[in-house]
C-alpha cells in the first residue's frame, strides 16, 4: 500500500468521528422509513389509499439516496478541505519531503484515502438499503442510477475541498472556501446535467410530442440528480409512467454527470499536486506569497484609522478570509439569487428557496466563529499578543467586528432581495425572520469565541456555538411562550421572537464576559488544544 494513503487510513481508524458518522448516517435512515411508514395510510394523493409495499420500497429507496445525496454534499468538501493546509500548518510538510515522496505522492494518496473514507460512510448503509429491495419495486437501473449520483456528489465535493486546501493554511479558511467551491462546482454541473438531458431528449422525442419549456429546464437537474433513481420502480407499481425517451435523456444526463465529476476531481488533483510542488522547490507556500502581495491594498487612510480605533481590526486585513470573504459571499448570494430568480420563472413558490440563504449564511458564520484564534494558540503569537498594551476586550471585539463585516453585507443583500419577492401575505414571516437573523448576526460571534477559548476543535465548537447560541434561547423561549398562554392566555409569535432575542442577547453577553475572562487569567492555556473532535 501506498506509504501515504496508509499513513491516512491509519490516521482516520484513530478518529471517533469515522464510527459516529456511520452511526448518525444510519440513524437518518431509520428515521425515513419510519416516516415512511407513518405516512403509509395518512397520504392521501395516491388516490386516497395506503401505498403498497413495492411502491413503499421504491419511495424509501429515493428517501435514502436524498439522504445519502445531502449528507455527501456537505461532508465530502470539508472531508479535503483541510488535507493538506493541515499540514503546512504543523509543519509537518517538509517531514514528509524528506522522505522519497513527491508532491504528487502526497496528493494522489490523500486523495485516494479520503475516496475511501467516504465510501465506507457508503458501504455502512447498505444493510438499509437492503430494506426497500426486500421491499420489492427496485429495479437494477434504479440502483445504477443512485451509485452513478452519490459517486458524482462524491467526487465533486472532493474536488471543492482540493482546491480550497491547495490555496489556504487557515482551517476556517480551508472549509468556507471549499463550500463556496462546491456551489460553483454544483452550478456548472447541474448545467450540464440540463444540457446533455436536454439533447437526448431532443433526439428521442416522437414528432408528436411537445418537449417542457425552457424555463423547466432550470428545474429539471434538480430533479433528475434528487428524484430520478425510483423512475422504475414507481413505474412497475402503476403509479405513474415514464416515456422512453424521458429515460434515455435522464440516463444520458446521470453519464455526462459523472464524467464532468471524474473530470474535475482528476483536474482538482493536478493542480493542487502542481502547487504542492512548486510551494516544495520555492520552499514557501503558494498562499503565503499571495498574502504578501496584496496584503498592502489597503489605503494607508484606513489603515491608520483602524490602527487608532483597534489595532486587531487592523490586523483582520491581512486574513485572506476576511478580507475577501467580504465579496466572497456577497458574489455568491447573488449567484444564488438570480438562480432562484431563473426558478420563479416556472413557479412563484420558488421564493421560497431564498429564504434558506440568510441561516445558511448564519451557519457558516458560526463555523468561521468557532475557529476564531485558532491560529493564533497554535501558533504561540495570541501569548505575544496578551503582553502588549491591548485589553482583551479589544481583541474579542476586534476579532466579533471582522466577523460581521465578512457576512454582514450578505446577509443584508439576501435579506432585502428576499423582502423585494416576498409575497404579500408572507411579509409577517419575513420580518420574523429578518429579526431572527439580526439578532443571531450580533451574537454569534460572542459564543463562537468562547468556544475557540475553550481550545476546543472547530466542528465540536460549531455545534456548541448552534446549540447555546440559537437552539438553547429558541427552546427556552418556547418554554416561556407557553407557560404565558397557559397561565395569561397572550401567547403569539411575537412574544415567541421577543424571548428568543433576549435569551440570545443574554447567552451573547455571558459568552463575551468568560472569553474576556478567559483572556484576563491565562485559563484558555491551562486547557490542550484539540487537533480532532473529541
Amino acid at each position: 500500500m501506498p506509504p501515504v494513503l496508509e499513513r491516512e487510513l491509519r490516521s482516520a481508524a484513530r478518529y471517533w468521528g469515522t464510527y459516529w458518522i456511520r452511526v448518525l448516517a444510519g440513524a437518518g435512515m431509520i428515521l425515513g422509513l419510519v416516516l415512511l411508514l407513518a405516512a403509509r395510510t395518512s397520504m392521501g394523493f395516491f388516490s386516497g389509499a395506503g401505498l403498497s409495499a413495492s411502491a413503499m420500497g421504491a419511495l424509501l429507496f429515493g428517501a435514502c439516496h436524498i439522504v445519502l445525496a445531502v449528507t455527501f454534499m456537505w461532508l465530502c468538501p470539508m472531508m479535503t478541505a483541510d488535507c493538506l493546509s493541515k499540514e503546512r500548518r504543523e509543519g509537518t510538510m517538509g517531514l514528509l519531503f524528506l522522505t522519497p515522496l513527491n508532491a504528487w505522492d502526497v496528493v494522489v494518496g490523500k486523495g485516494m484515502a479520503h475516496v475511501l473514507r467516504a465510501f465506507g460512510l457508503w458501504f455502512s448503509t447498505v444493510p438499509f438499503l437492503a430494506v426497500p429491495f426486500l421491499m420489492g419495486g427496485v429495479q437494477p437501473a434504479d440502483f445504477l442510477r443512485a451509485v452513478t449520483i452519490e459517486l458524482s456528489v462524491v467526487l465533486v465535493g472532493l474536488a471543492a475541498g482540493f482546491l480550497a486546501t491547495a490555496r489556504t493554511t487557515r482551517w476556517a479558511s480551508a472549509m468556507l472556501c471549499a463550500l463556496a467551491y462546491s456551489i460553483v462546482l454544483w452550478i456548472a454541473m447541474l448545467g450540464v446535467c440540463a444540457w446533455v438531458a436536454r439533447s437526448a431528449m431532443l433526439a428521442a422525442v416522437p414528432s408528436n410530442t411537445g418537449m417542457p419549456p425552457d424555463s423547466a429546464w432550470f428545474v429539471i437537474p434538480i430533479g433528475i440528480v434528487f428524484a430520478s433513481v425510483a423512475v422504475d420502480g414507481l413505474s412497475g407499481t402503476g403509479l405513474g409512467t415514464m416515456p422512453t425517451w424521458v429515460i434515455k435523456g435522464i440516463d444520458a444526463s446521470l453519464v455526462a454527470v459523472l464524467c464532468f465529476a471524474v473530470v474535475a476531481f482528476g483536474i482538482s488533483v493536478l493542480l493542487s499536486g502542481k502547487l504542492l510542488d512548486r510551494s516544495r522547490r520555492s520552499d514557501r507556500s503558494s498562499s503565503s506569497d499571495r498574502g504578501s502581495r496584496t496584503s498592502w491594498r489597503i489605503g494607508r487612510r484606513s489603515a491608520r484609522r483602524w490602527l487608532d480605533e483597534n489595532p486587531i481590526r487592523w490586523l483582520q486585513q491581512w486574513s485572506p478570509l476576511l478580507r475577501r470573504g467580504r465579496l466572497a459571499w456577497l458574489a455568491v448570494v447573488l449567484v444564488l439569487w438570480a438562480g432562484v430568480g431563473l426558478l420563479m420563472n416556472v413557479d412563484r413558490h420558488f421564493n421560497y428557496v431564498g429564504w434558506w440563504f440568510a441561516p445558511l449564511l448564519l451557519l457558516l458564520m458560526a463555523l468561521a466563529a468557532a475557529g476564531s484564534f485558532r491560529q493564533e494558540v497554535e501558533e504561540g503569537t495570541m501569548e505575544l499578543l496578551l503582553v502588549t498594551t491591548l485589553r482583551p476586550q479589544a481583541l474579542v471585539m476586534g476579532r466579533a467586528r471582522a466577523l460581521w463585516a465578512t457576512f454582514g453585507p450578505a446577509l443584508l443583500v439576501s435579506t432585502l432581495i428576499q423582502l423585494a419577492t416576498v409575497q404579500t401575505g408572507d411579509v409577517e414571516g419575513w420580518w420574523m425572520e429578518a429579526q431572527l437573523v439580526f439578532i443571531a448576526w450580533l451574537t454569534l460571534p460572542m459564543v463562537g469565541m468562547r468556544c475557540a477559548m475553550r481550545r476546543l476543535h472547530p466542528m465540536v465548537g460549531w455545534i456548541l456555538v448552534l446549540a447555546w447560541g440559537v437552539a438553547a434561547p429558541m427552546a427556552v423561549a418556547g418554554v416561556l411562550t407557553a407557560w404565558m398562554g397557559a397561565m395569561f392566555n397572550s401567547a403569539s409569535p411575537e412574544m415567541w421572537i421577543i424571548f428568543s432575542i433576549v435569551g440570545q442577547g443574554v447567552a451573547s453577553l455571558w459568552w463575551g464576559r468568560m472569553t474576556v475572562w478567559d483572556l484576563e487569567t491565562r485559563n484558555f492555556m491551562k486547557r490542550p488544544l484539540q487537533l480532532k473532535p473529541g
